[in-house]
This record gives structure tokens, sequence and C-alpha cells, in this order.
């Protein structure tokens, strides 16, 4: 990798670690979203049928939410 300029290989450092450290932040949401998941689980198997309704209608919403915020990165 010696023939390579200097400048280029310090960007492919910086990319790699810009590639790195999204990675480690997306595994740490990953684990708190599994949490968060399951902890609504447990919410909607003690609820009655109305509020079982306005949490799945709630869920679609933040769903769609997140879907549009993905898509404008």
């Amino acid at each position: 990798m010696s023939n390579w300029p200097d400048w280029f290989l310090e960007a492919l450092r910086q990319r790699f670690y810009q590639l790195e450290l999204a990675s480690e932040q997306q595994a740490s949401c990953l684990s708190e979203d599994k949490n968060l998941f399951t902890q609504m689980d447990q919410f909607k198997t003690n609820q009655n049928e109305d509020i079982q309704r306005l949490l799945s209608e709630w869920e679609e919403a933040i769903g769609d939410q997140l879907s549009q915020d993905k898509q404008s990165i």
C-alpha cells in the first residue's frame, strides 16, 4: 500500500473509522429497540381491546415516521 498517496490512505482510514462507529451505534440501538419491543408486548398483553387497537395505530404511525426518516437520510 505504500504506492498510494498519504492523503488517500488517511481518507481511507477515516472512512473505515466512520463505518465502524456507525456500526457500533446501530448495534447499541438494536439492543435498545429489542428491549422496547419486549416491554411493549408485555404491556399490550395486559390491556383491553380498545387500548390494544390504539397502540397498534400508534405503532403503525411510528413505523411510518421511521420509514420516512430513513428515506430522507
